[in-house]
């Protein structure tokens, strides 16, 4: 069982997962980028430099319940993330959702 964004309507979902992988949306994709390709450093008539980081190096927080009822965290980096929303493990029937 998971919550989630259902894509569609974007309300807040409680129930069995979908039968399509969960992808992260285009923010969220972009928060998590590292690189700093386009990014410029702008100098300041003080000497102070700064950059405008266009949303990126943000971190995220995706929790997923195991197959024994433990939440599996992740929220450092893009490839963590998209493994635990293909992780195909489902948590037992017996957790009680509030």
């Amino acid at each position: 069982m998971m919550a989630y964004l259902d894509p569609e309507t974007g309300e807040l979902t409680v129930g069995v997962m979908p039968t399509e992988p969960l992808t992260l949306d285009a923010d969220t994709q972009n928060a998590l980028r590292r690189d700093t390709e386009g990014l410029e450093i702008v100098r300041h008539a003080d000497g102070s430099e700064s950059m405008d980081l266009q949303g990126r190096f943000q971190s995220v927080s995706v929790v997923r319940i195991d197959q024994n009822g433990n939440a599996v965290v992740c929220a450092d980096n893009a490839e963590n993330v998209e493994n635990i929303l293909t992780e195909t493990t489902v948590a037992p029937a017996t957790l009680e959702v509030k």
